[in-house]
């Protein structure tokens, strides 16, 4: 043997007792009903996006309840009412109460600048400058406070109610009603405990 190869013992299995044996795995046979399966893969796959799932229920329900309490109530533009809970279902559940007070103080700031603006008509100033210059200061309080974000839109829904005949000051409050139900309708529906959809059983 050469020295430079170093020595190793050498193993040989040993051969079979008489009282040995093999095990033999049998696969089972699968006794799960059709489609149970596919219906584990799909649960499994809503468990993983719960929060996902969660949102699309919150606006879900938000939308379906303005939209029954607007008809309810014969609002005259029950959209805005359905638009408001779907912007305020977007936040999430500790931040809804904000979101709803947000959109409403940024509705109810746009639509007296459209009010104001609608009263300056008659004292011969150029509408089209107004308009301009108001939702250019609307709009420069949103970028300083996210709170008004939805102070320009307000004083364009305003303003366009009155060219169609309405009133600014009906339009104003017909905006307030549906944006400030959507709102709230949302808020309340945030409160409601959607935790448990996110933990399989």
């Amino acid at each position: 043997m050469s020295a430079d190869v170093p020595w190793r013992p050498q193993f040989r299995p040993l051969p079979a007792g008489p009282n040995s044996r093999e095990e033999r795995i049998e696969p089972q046979p699968d006794d799960s009903p059709p489609g149970s399966a596919a219906a584990g893969r799909l649960r499994a796959w809503v468990f993983a996006r719960a929060g996902q799932a969660r949102f699309a229920l919150r606006a879900a329900l938000s939308v379906g309840i303005a939209l029954a309490i607007a008809e309810a109530l014969h609002l005259a533009q029950p959209t805005w009412a359905l638009i408001s809970a779907i912007v305020v279902s977007r936040a999430s559940s500790g931040d809804a109460a904000k979101a709803g007070r947000d959109r409403i103080l940024g509705t109810l700031l746009g639509a007296a600048a459209g009010v104001l603006i609608a009263l300056g008509r008659p004292l011969g100033a150029p509408e089209a400058a107004l308009i301009v210059a108001g939702v250019a200061l609307l709009s420069f309080l949103a970028a300083l406070d996210r709170r008004f974000l939805a102070g320009p839109i307000a004083l364009v829904i305003v303003l366009a109610g009155d060219a169609s005949g309405q009133s600014s000051f009906d339009t104003a409050l017909h905006r307030l009603t549906e944006v400030g139900l959507g709102a709230v309708v949302a808020i309340g529906v945030a409160l409601i405990p959607l935790r448990r959809l996110g933990k399989p059983r």
